[in-house]
């Protein structure tokens, strides 16, 4: 796709080049950013493509759906997600031990030789949380090979040492499981692992598929690297420096008191506390932020939607500021976290000041780019239902506006121009290129015509280049209509809900699985006061869930049942789920294959009577 978008890729490595560290860009969404990012950096040779591209998203949102966008898609570059806490540490929200994992997986993968680039996708609260340093993950990581001699006991301390922890199986990162001559480790860095022993010699190392636990004999390595886990916080070293920095609350604050003394006494047993997660920087004299493990020579910080991803920001840092003080005030509040300024790096401009940064804003703006200041980049992208229905009247019936279309198409691209077509499914491609024979398209606009598989959500024209960018939306989903939803919740039906929902009965939540319904709670968040439902999980992890989420979660059995709640920190409900579709799906298909046989097959013609 290189040979697309060649005036965008010049302004760019134009830019790159130059000594002007800042660039603006307007009009452009943050999909359409990474599809135009995806065909400027595949197979390009440019120094603007070579570099390590920071995607700061404005939400956690976005970067989880971009995220999915270029996994799999981009092959120059690999694809990370970098998570913040994405809740406020002093608002009584447990933050996400997931989240910690994977920031811990991306930070030792940075410390690590790279065999191609990388293409981060974060949150600007993600980069300016702090976070361990790099010496940390240098230092902390443990080789293993093939013919190694280590007995499996010897093994099971080096492992207990980074952090691991015991295990029936390796169903989670940082776990290991001993059973005779097998040995399991599930790395925090990479894919479980099997280790087979002839006494304490490793004989063999196999992947391990995650679901089955089976080892895939056909996948053996030669050696792998075990980085260490969060929970090696836990060690003196690190409770003595978080012991630093968190004083000794006064005397009429019993419950901040009672908190800090249940933490240590935790700690002094090499026990990690709940909310582990919002502390992990204060386990470190001297914490860094993401911005520090990135060389500013060979890196971009793209920021989407700058204007509201700042806004954002502002806002957050305003609000985690007041729940802090509102917190060291309150006798009631059990919250010992220090000021934010220990949490994030709150002077976020030194951070960028060494990076070329580029800044994109959604604008409607009519100007060419090349018009623009030196500075400033505008996009002039069309909207492709806009552009499409200057061809063809949307109101016509399907065949008769895809023919109408089509015809335009052709003698639109006839001479000059480019037809991509972004596509979400395989057998659209099958369509249009029969609908392309049928109109008998000419070879030449043939060769300008480019298929890609991306979920874009809106086609877009680019009239710089003549560059016309069409999904499945634009042309096969016309005539849906969609019945009009009310997304007004209704008071009555909660409370109908509510009331069959009974302390300690067991639900099913749609993303989490099983768990024991604690009742009904009213909590003040951002200011205002709101009911929560509290469902309560294994290992006594809760759960609080707004009343206008209710439909997330059904009843399941009653509290006399005999149920063991769902353990919110592993996959087990997930992968539960994920068989399920795979049953289903399959089973569609035996369906969809056997009706298939059926029609094409020959019947027996009767004679007529």
């Amino acid at each position: 796709m290189k040979k697309y978008f060649g005036s965008l890729s010049n302004k760019l490595e134009d830019w790159h080049k130059g000594n002007q560290k800042s660039l603006k860009a307007f009009g452009v969404t943050p999909n359409q950013w990474a599809f135009l990012l995806l065909s400027l950096l595949q197979g390009s040779k440019d120094s603007f493509a070579a570099d390590n591209q920071i995607l700061v998203c404005p939400t956690p949102e976005i970067a989880d759906d971009l995220y999915e966008l270029f996994k799999g898609r981009l092959e120059s570059h690999s694809v990370l997600s970098y998570p913040g806490l994405e809740n406020s540490p002093y608002g009584g929200i447990v933050s996400s031990e997931r989240n910690l994992m994977q920031r811990f997986r991306v930070l030792y993968q940075l410390t690590q030789e790279q065999a191609s680039p990388n293409l981060i996708l974060t949150t600007k609260e993600a980069l300016l949380h702090k976070c361990p340093p790099a010496t940390f993950f240098e230092s902390g990581h443990l080789k293993i090979e093939i013919s190694d001699v280590v007995s499996p006991e010897e093994l099971a301390g080096k492992l207990f040492d980074l952090g691991y922890q015991s295990a029936p199986s390796v169903e989670e990162p940082g776990t290991f499981s001993h059973k005779g001559e097998i040995f399991d480790i599930f790395p925090t860095n990479s894919f479980p692992v099997r280790l087979h022993y002839f006494d304490d010699m490793i004989e063999a190392i196999f992947k391990i598929d995650p679901n089955s636990q089976k080892s895939l004999k056909n996948q053996t390595l030669e050696s792998l690297v075990v980085a260490i886990s969060p929970a090696c916080l836990a060690r003196s070293e690190y409770s003595t420096v978080l012991r630093n920095h968190i004083p000794k609350p006064g005397p009429s604050f019993k419950a901040k008191f009672e908190n800090r003394k249940h933490i240590f006494e935790l700690l002094s047993s090499r026990i990690l506390f709940e909310n582990y997660a919002a502390f992990a920087p204060l386990f470190f004299d001297r914490p860094a932020t993401l911005c520090e493990y990135l060389d500013s020579n060979n890196t971009v910080l793209t920021f989407l939607e700058a204007d509201s991803g700042s806004q954002n920001t502002i806002e957050y840092f305003e609000e985690i500021r007041a729940e802090h003080e509102e917190n060291i005030e309150s006798l009631d509040s059990e919250s010992i976290l220090p000021k934010p300024s220990f949490l994030y790096q709150l002077e976020s401009g030194e951070l960028y000041e060494k990076f070329k940064t580029l800044k994109l804003n959604h604008l409607e703006m009519t100007s060419q780019f090349d018009e623009g200041f030196d500075d400033r980049l505008v996009f002039n992208l069309e909207n492709s239902k806009i552009y499409l229905n200057r061809s063809a009247n949307p109101a016509l019936k399907k065949a008769e506006y895809l023919k109408s279309l089509f015809e335009a198409l052709k003698i639109e691209f006839k001479y000059d121009g480019q037809l991509v077509f972004s596509l979400s499914h395989e057998n659209s491609r099958a369509e249009i290129e029969h609908l392309m024979e049928l109109f008998e398209y000419p070879s030449s606009l043939k060769e300008r015509t480019e298929f890609i598989r991306f979920p874009l959500s809106e086609g877009f024209y680019y009239p710089n280049e003549k560059t016309l960018v069409l999904t499945d939306s634009d042309l096969f989903s016309l005539k849906k209509k969609k019945t009009k939803t009310n997304f007004h919740q209704n008071v009555d039906l909660f409370a109908e809900q509510l009331a069959t929902l009974k302390v300690g009965d067991f639900v099913v939540h749609n993303d989490f699985g099983i768990g024991e319904y604690l009742g009904l709670e009213t909590m003040e968040v951002g200011g205002s006061s709101s009911d929560f439902l509290i469902i309560e999980y294994a290992s006594n992890d809760k759960i609080y869930l707004p009343v206008y989420k209710m439909n997330l979660i059904q009843k399941h059995a009653d509290s006399a049942a005999s149920v063991k709640p769902d353990n919110l920190r592993t996959n087990k409900f997930k992968n539960l789920k994920d068989r399920a579709k795979d049953s289903v799906k399959k089973l569609a298909f035996d369906l969809l294959k056997l009706q298939a046989e059926r029609e094409s097959a020959q019947a027996f013609a009767f004679s007529p009577p």
